[in-house]
């Protein structure tokens, strides 16, 4: 085989055209992309108008139970909840777009730092158009 078409071959598995994605070097990496992210839409009050738990490629990975409570006393594992309903509250009154947070959870796999992005979006289902936020939790 030609160093050319070694190089090139190389070239593409680093690209992932042979593994069907891109090559992931670190098996923590790949373990933590597949670890379930929450895609929430919250009422300005916290409720939770709707939960989703996913992982990586989109697939369903557990239901739910938090649909209708208060998402701050329901979502277990926050670790200061006082600073992220803080957060929260600082956004929904701000009137941005989107703001991204970490806030740290702690479950019985241990402490993790999670990303946490909110954007505004409306609830126009109803005769009244109300402001939701889109609450999504990366691990």
């Amino acid at each position: 085989m030609s160093s050319t078409i070694a190089n090139n071959r190389k070239a593409e598995a680093q690209a992932g055209a042979f593994s069907g994605g891109p090559v992931v070097s670190d098996p923590a990496e790949y373990r933590s992309s597949l670890l379930p992210s929450w895609i929430l839409e919250l009422g300005e009050d916290g409720t939770v108008l709707y939960s989703r738990r996913v992982n990586s490629l989109g697939e369903d990975v557990s239901s739910t139970d938090l649909d209708g409570g208060d998402f701050f006393e329901r979502f277990i594992g926050l670790n200061d909840i006082a600073a992220y309903r803080r957060d929260f509250r600082s956004f929904v009154t701000s009137r941005q777009a989107a703001a991204s947070y970490m806030w740290r959870r702690t479950t019985e796999a241990g402490t993790t730092d999670n990303r946490v992005q909110l954007t505004r979006a409306y609830d126009t289902h109803d005769t009244v158009t109300r402001s939701v936020v889109m609450l999504e939790i990366r691990n």
